[in-house]
């Protein structure tokens, strides 16, 4: 059988085996749809699960990296909905390899780690001392307020 002919099969044992919930299942619907057209775009519609290849694959992600490019700033596709993508083909090769269907094992597909979106920012030594001298702490609710700005600062 050829890929795209499992995805209905790989859908329903995501709902009826797995337990998905039908949001889940639309969710990788969706992401396998893409791959599917991906393989039809560049004529692999006929590829059988054993001869998908990481070279395919590595296609793929750069086919998912140029959407992130062409699309307009606003509606880009991050990094981390490319790695959804890439996390739902794990999943449909992890598919195959439990029905003992021949193909590339699901670990040989890497994620891409994107750094800057999990950058974290601090304020200045100027801005905490404007934050902190903003509640008037000779009043109770002043008080009580800079305890709480100072809590939330160093509970992170």
């Amino acid at each position: 059988m050829q890929i795209p002919e499992y995805v209905n099969e790989f859908l329903d044992y995501c709902n009826n085996e797995r337990g998905l919930s039908l949001k889940t299942r639309e969710n990788y619907s969706r992401f396998l749809k893409r791959f599917l057209d991906w393989l039809e775009e560049n004529k692999l519609s006929s590829l059988q699960p054993h001869e998908l290849t990481l070279d395919h694959i590595q296609q793929y992600k750069n086919h998912l990296k140029q959407q992130n490019s062409a699309r307009s700033s606003s509606k880009s596709l991050k990094q981390n909905t490319q790695n959804y993508y890439l996390i739902v083909l794990r999943v449909f090769l992890s598919y195959f390899a439990q029905r003992k269907i021949q193909s590339l094992p699901p670990e040989k597909i890497t994620l891409d780690k994107n750094r800057s979106e999990r950058l974290v920012r601090f304020l200045s030594s100027e801005q905490l001392e404007r934050l902190f001298s903003m509640p008037n702490i000779n009043t109770p609710n002043g008080l009580r307020d800079r305890a709480i700005l100072e809590t939330f600062f160093s509970t992170g």
